[in-house]
């Protein structure tokens, strides 16, 4: 039985339900108007939308995160083009809850979770203070003084050298550990030669 179009405003699609399309009638069940739509909400309520607070303190981001780094995304209009582009959603946190972020500062997370949004737990500084305060390697022997496998920087066993125009420190004591490994491989490595092309002559006898 042929139930017509649909009766909303400009639709031609046929009737289904309630003399309604089937996208209509949806969205008069969601909106209560068959021409009704989601109300659009603020970039504020969107951000807070995606917040689930902890008693740690932290404010965990329930929405996507960087594979690579851990970081919490949060999608905002590009100033060029208007396209949606993904941003990391803690400095998006600190400029709607603080204020605009400093020209050449880095957002630190004081509680050390990279998924945490809460701007008390953001720190604006600088990337060489923000980079000290982490858990790679290189900060690690700056705080403690050694080298990654414990050996401490004293002006003896210390030498520095410049890297891409930086000066970068290195471990004697390492240096010592790989050439003595190396030279170790070389003389096994000699010694197998030897052996093959003893091993050769005796078999061409």
């Amino acid at each position: 039985m042929d139930k017509g179009t649909c009766v909303a405003a400009g639709c031609v699609r046929p009737a289904r339900i309630k003399a309604l399309c089937n996208a209509h009638y949806l969205r008069k069940r969601r909106y209560g108007d068959p021409l009704g739509s989601a109300p659009k909400r603020t970039m504020l309520e969107r951000f807070e939308s995606k917040i689930v607070r902890r008693e740690s303190g932290c404010w965990e981001w329930s929405g996507a995160h960087f594979q690579t780094t851990g970081y919490a995304i949060f999608n905002v209009p590009s100033p060029k083009d208007g396209r949606w582009r993904p941003a990391t959603a803690h400095r998006i946190g600190y400029q709607l809850f603080v204020g605009p972020i400093p020209d050449g500062l880095n957002i630190d997370h004081l509680c050390r979770n990279r998924g945490c949004v809460n701007p008390a737990h953001l720190e604006p500084v600088q990337q060489r203070t923000n980079m000290l305060r982490g858990d790679a390697p290189s900060a690690i022997s700056v705080r403690t003084n050694r080298c990654q496998r414990g050996h401490e920087f004293t002006p003896q066993n210390t030498h520095v050298r410049i890297r891409n125009g930086k000066p970068k420190r290195d471990c004697r004591e390492c240096v010592r550990e790989r050439d003595r490994a190396r030279n170790k491989t070389e003389k096994r490595r000699a010694q197998h030669r030897a052996a093959y092309w003893r091993r050769k002559a005796i078999a061409s006898e």
